[in-house]
């Protein structure tokens, strides 16, 4: 059992610290060959040497968390080399480790943004007088399946827990209830609030919106099922799944957010136009 877990917790360091950080710095090198300080100045507010050291930077992080996964990985192997159970808290803790560099990139990225406002000549801002609506940036199928999950989700664990409380229920589906929320609060601010990117044009951040909820949806319906399985685990005397499950789950929000992320990206003029 042990075995399945160190190649699942393998293929979480490789896709979270190499994999992705590789086609994300690939993406804004090719950033910044498409459109030079010389060509767009108003693009750079910050010396093209600043950019390049933090995209250095960036790899080299998770070069060195690449490097810290597989040293976890061995200590994992020499704790439990009687095949005990792992703790779903090894690949929860790094998995929260791993998103760092990326939560540093979103922060550089916002920052940024804020400078490229500042620089605009025009400081009044425009919006569309048309209303927002939710499915016209999300699939209805998209939403009633991270209905759904929660639901099976919650009412999953009472009816396998007789709808008794204890066993940790009611842990589980606070945990679940509150996460699903915060992620519900997000989406509707992302719909709602005040647009963080340099005064885009409306396709611009009409993608951007659209991308953000599916991320926000996919990651609501992997955590349900994650909470389900836990709970089926917890019933059927399968906790060693957990620490296997705890890994696919963080695989699964950082494959899918940043996939949708490159695949609806648009130019960068056009956004800022």
């Amino acid at each position: 059992m042990n075995i399945l877990f160190y190649i699942v917790f393998l293929a979480q360091v490789l896709l979270i610290s190499a994999i992705v950080p590789y086609l994300v710095r690939r993406r804004l090198l090719r950033v910044l060959d498409d459109f030079p300080a010389l060509t767009d100045p108003q693009l750079h507010p910050r010396p093209l040497s600043a950019y390049r050291t933090g995209l250095v930077l960036f790899a080299w992080f998770n070069r060195l968390l690449s490097l810290m996964g597989l040293v976890l990985l061995v200590i994992v192997y020499r704790v439990h080399a009687t095949d005990s159970p792992i703790p779903e808290s090894w690949p929860a803790f790094f998995g929260g480790v791993q998103f760092l560099p990326m939560l540093l990139m979103d922060l550089f990225c916002l920052s940024l943004f804020r400078r490229l406002r500042e620089l605009r000549p025009e400081k009044r801002r425009s919006a569309s007088l048309q209303p927002r609506r939710l499915f016209d940036f999300m699939p209805r199928w998209l939403l009633a399946l991270a209905m759904v999950m929660l639901a099976l989700a919650v009412l999953g664990d009472l009816y396998l827990h007789d709808f008794d409380l204890g066993h940790g229920t009611l842990a589980r589906n606070l945990t679940v209830l509150v996460t699903n929320g915060l992620l519900a609060l997000l989406g509707w601010w992302k719909l709602r609030g005040r647009s963080l990117t340099p005064q885009p044009n409306p396709e611009a951040r009409n993608r951007s919106i659209g991308a953000q909820l599916t991320v926000l949806a996919v990651i609501s319906i992997a955590f349900s099922t994650y909470m389900l399985l836990h709970a089926m685990n917890a019933v059927l005397g399968l906790q060693n799944f957990d620490a296997i499950v705890m890994s696919l789950y963080f695989q699964t929000a950082m494959a899918v957010s940043i996939s949708i992320t490159l695949r609806t990206a648009i130019p960068l003029r056009q956004a800022c136009a």
